[in-house]
């Protein structure tokens, strides 16, 4: 992977009992054995990831790798993430945070089929390359034979019928069912699944079915239970629960687990019988949700692995952006449940609001957000409830606000629903900025104005279709490379808004009569997008230079003809930096990482090094968590070729620090030793070529002088 860490994502999915977390484990072992790469598993009942303690081992991993006898050149560590619908955000942003801190890493994310579809919502994750693990057994390729061979060859099937006879049964009474197959074959005089976890289930004494069923119903999702929350959400005595539950545990049909700290938790022998239970003992989903309410009663709020137990049901499973499907009353009990037991917990207030925004109880909704960033902001609180993104939240009120604004508008209350739009705005401007590159502020931003533009006519519907593509414009260089596929959708979706607008024309001379730099920014803007009418970018430079001679402090125009410019006239750096200079200027206190980053490129190439380094540093400050702060984003050139500076080494801290310095450059440069083709030492004398990413200067591509 080399000078620039990306760190692809890999999707196993299927249905239960596919065998998919025994093939992850198995991709491991081998990926170890041939090629070295170690494996970081992350456990699936955490309700989220600790990006921290994934930096922390993935660099203790690099340093044993290091100092031991393997290869020349970094390897990637594979970080496999099982249960994986339930860490959706995390399996967005580790990628990026790692890149970010240049760790080259594979992921393999681990989940059912149904689940992942559910959790992933309308924005699916970019480049992410799916394998799917098919329950049915290919009768064309005989799967249903092989399987049957293999058994046999294994003294598991041992049996005189044919194998024919077992192809019929495998087609006829186990529907081809990879599972099924392997749970019936493997002692065929056991009766059927479904019967023998039911007999099972109603042998078990009163207590035990409650306690049983309560396991289930967490573990059908991978949670399993505390010892002390499960016996205190049956109201029994300790003793009690001991005789007639812990006996049962030994017995096999409840499994006890100790956890990394210790802890003793209660577990189905799998999700698929635990799901299994769920629907024999259940006919609907509301009473296991009171009963999920009796759980949540029983938690302890100071008993941070029991809130995190609640947590990951209440946000990961069965909340408004959970995998499952709910009856929205018997949710909103749960969240109450929680709430009103002293959970406090900032993503639970969070979640509460989302699901209460869904109901349009939007007043409510709000409140609820506040509560979330109190939680966050009390400086006495407890650390386990400080769990949610300050980012998210505020894009959340942003969400909520407009939602509100456009219900308004649509009841004719004007006023209100201006007020309401002009705060969902603060708050999307608010989530732009934190411990991680973040889309979804420039994306709900438009999709706002997008829905404003629906609802609307005339000049007023153009100009909110003009202000949407301002807010994408400002998103490219301010996210995540990978989540731009996310705004593309959303251009596409305001181009066709437009293409379909009745008098296109004679509301854009409207416009151009009030509010001229707007409708001249429109023109120029739809004009770049290729397969529109009229697309030609020369046409679009000329709408814009001429409507930023009329009024030169127009920010969209000049963030637009930056663009252009440098698309039409590559090598015309200082005009470039020129346009991006007074771009800067009007972006006042909100200055754009990627306004930053391209003028510290554009000095650089006019050989103004030590003009390009304030950028950089005030970039390296504004840029957190972004992925472009460890990969090489440009190198400077003279022409085709990589430009060539000269300078002397400082330092080697380590096998990914090495320090050096040039007489062009007044700071000292970094380089990574173990990525160059030959052992520089301090002092040697070199040259190099410079590249540039979010954090500055990186030498590289080293030679001896």
């Amino acid at each position: 992977m080399g000078n620039e860490p990306e760190v692809p994502v890999f999707l196993l999915y299927g249905p239960a009992g596919a065998g998919k977390s025994t093939i992850a484990r198995v991709v491991a072992h081998r990926i170890y054995r041939s090629q070295g790469i170690p494996a970081i598993f992350l456990h699936p009942e955490n309700d989220q990831v600790d990006f921290v303690v994934v930096d922390s081992l993935s660099r203790q991993i690099e340093a044993s790798l290091a100092a031991g006898s393997q290869p020349r050149g970094r390897k990637p560590i594979l970080i496999i993430i099982d249960e994986a619908a339930g860490h959706i955000q995390d399996v967005r942003r580790l990628p990026q945070y790692l890149a970010s801190r240049g760790i080259p890493a594979l992921i393999l994310a681990v989940a059912r089929e149904n689940e992942w579809g559910v959790a992933r919502g309308e924005q699916p994750l970019a480049h992410v390359i799916q394998v799917s693990v098919d329950d049915t057994l290919d009768t064309k390729t005989s799967e249903p034979l092989a399987l049957i061979r293999h058994l046999r060859g294994l003294d598991v099937l041992v049996s005189a019928h044919e194998d024919s006879y077992w192809e019929a049964r495998i087609s006829r009474e186990f529907d081809n069912s990879f599972a099924t197959t392997l749970y019936q074959l493997a002692e065929p005089t056991r009766p059927p699944l479904t019967k023998a976890i039911r007999d099972e289930y109603e042998k078990l004494s009163p207590l035990a079915k409650q306690a049983y069923r309560y396991v289930c119903i967490f573990y059908q999702f991978g949670i399993p239970i505390d010892l002390e929350l499960l016996a205190r959400s049956l109201g029994c005595s300790y003793e009690r629960f001991i005789e007639s539950v812990y006996d049962q545990a030994i017995r096999g049909v409840i499994v006890e687990d100790v956890s990394g700290t210790g802890d003793i938790r209660f577990r189905a022998r799998s999700r698929l019988v635990a799901e299994r239970v769920v629907a024999h003992v259940y006919r609907s989903e509301t009473p296991w949700l009171d009963d999920v309410c009796s759980v949540i009663r029983a938690c302890l709020p100071h008993n941070a692995n029991e809130v995190k137990t609640i947590r990951n049901m209440l946000i990961h499973r069965i909340g408004p952006r959970g995998a499952e499907p709910k009856d929205l009353c018997a949710v909103t009990q749960a969240f109450r449940s929680a709430l009103d037991g002293g959970i406090r917990d900032s993503a639970l207030f969070h979640h509460f609001a989302l699901l209460l925004a869904d109901q349009e109880q939007f007043d409510d909704a709000d409140g609820y957000a506040q509560e979330a960033l109190a939680v966050i902001d009390d400086n006495h609180g407890r650390m386990h409830f400080k769990t949610e993104s300050r980012q998210n939240i505020h894009n959340t009120r942003g969400m909520i606000a407009a939602k509100h604004g456009l219900k308004q508008a649509n009841l004719g209350a004007t006023h209100r629903a201006s007020e309401l739009f002009e705060q969902a705005v603060i708050y999307f401007r608010a989530a732009r900025t934190g411990e991680f590159a973040n889309v979804y502020p420039f994306y709900s931003e438009a999709w706002m104005l997008f829905q404003r533009a629906r609802s609307a006519e005339g000049i007023t519907a153009i100009a909110h279709i003009a202000e949407a593509f301002q807010v994408l414009d400002e998103a490219e260089g301010n996210v995540a490379d990978d989540d731009m596929p996310s705004i593309s959708e959303m251009e596409a979706k305001l181009v066709r808004c437009l293409s379909d607008f009745q008098n296109l024309d004679t509301a854009l001379q409207t416009l151009r009569e009030s509010d001229a730099p707007t409708a001249a920014y429109l023109d120029a803007r739809y004009a770049t997008v290729e397969g529109s009418q009229g697309y030609s970018t020369e046409e679009a430079y000329r709408i814009v230079t001429a409507s930023l001679g009329k009024t030169p402090d127009h920010a969209p125009c000049l963030r637009l003809a930056s663009n252009l410019h440098h698309e039409l006239y590559p090598e015309d750096f200082s005009g470039w930096k020129e346009i991006l200079e007074r771009l800067l200027y009007l972006e006042g206190d909100r200055r754009q990482c990627s306004t930053l980053f391209r003028l510290g490129y554009a000095a650089c190439q006019l050989g103004k090094y030590n003009e390009a380094q304030p950028y950089f540093e005030e970039l390296e400050q504004e840029s957190t968590g972004h992925p472009r702060r460890s990969r090489t984003v440009k190198v400077v050139k003279d022409g085709e070729e990589n430009r060539r500076l000269a300078g002397s080494v400082l330092a080697i801290r380590s096998p990914t620090e090495g320090w050096l310095k040039s007489e062009e450059i007044a700071t000292d440069i970094k380089f990574i030793p173990r990525a160059q083709k030959f052992t520089a030492k301090k002092g040697d004398a070199v040259t190099f070529s410079l590249t540039l990413n979010y954090r500055g200067f990186l030498a590289s591509d080293l030679r001896p002088a």
